[in-house]
């Protein structure tokens, strides 16, 4: 499949290598199985507004080949998301993403719903993301902004950037705001009928993340 979803975003190494883990781990369902282990995958995807969370998941969506499966758990109660989940297995190799988790559940670990229906629970979710069922050939990508709003069971970063509960969020994926080579990256793309506002463009953004750049350019 043609990596070129991925080669139009401008992201740290650490994040290219994440990439390259996720596709192993898309091309090794066999060697799962003959290990007795399960086929699933799941990283949070951390970093401040608009720094391409969202656009990483898409572009991984795309090179991999899998489809997406955006949950709004606003909108469902327990018995909902199990049937979202077994509809997520049934298409298998693909990706449930869970975006802005760190706004959306309360202090009771609970999901602020927004109709009268009885609120989904983190246990349910967590029951579904590593329980008794397997999950094989699932990606879990959860997004957030502030990492302390997250509740541990999931799986957050340690201090040294490990997740806390690998076998549910494996990896913990910082995305950061744009360094000069990511910059460059995207100002020759966007900029390429202008190459002579290149450079100034890039120097001028120090400190400024993928949709503010991009907005630039």
């Amino acid at each position: 499949t043609s990596n070129a979803p991925m080669d139009n975003l401008a992201y740290e190494d650490s994040v290219r290598e994440f990439y390259d883990e996720v596709k192993r781990w898309k091309d090794s369902k066999e060697w799962f199985a003959s290990k007795g282990l399960s086929w699933r995958f799941g990283a949070g995807l951390f970093g401040q507004p608009g720094t391409g969370k969202s656009s990483l998941a898409r572009a991984i969506g795309q090179s991999l080949d899998m489809p997406i499966h955006s949950y709004d758990l606003t909108t469902m109660d327990n018995e909902e998301l199990v049937e979202n989940w077994q509809n997520s297995l049934s298409e298998s190799p693909c990706i449930v993403l869970l975006e802005d988790i760190d706004r959306i559940f309360d202090e009771n670990k609970q999901i602020k719903t927004a109709n009268d229906k009885s609120p989904l629970t983190l246990d349910c979710l967590l029951n579904c993301i590593s329980g008794v069922q397997p999950s094989d050939g699932i990606l879990v990508l959860v997004t957030a902004n502030d990492v302390t709003k997250l509740d541990p069971a999931l799986g957050v970063p340690d201090p040294t950037g490990k997740s806390t509960r690998p076998g549910r969020l494996d990896r913990a994926v910082y995305v950061g705001i744009l360094n000069k080579k990511g910059r460059e990256k995207i100002a020759k793309r966007i900029l390429s009928d202008s190459p002579h506002l290149i450079e100034e463009t890039v120097i001028a953004a120090e400190g400024e993340t993928g949709a503010q750049f991009e907005s630039r350019c």
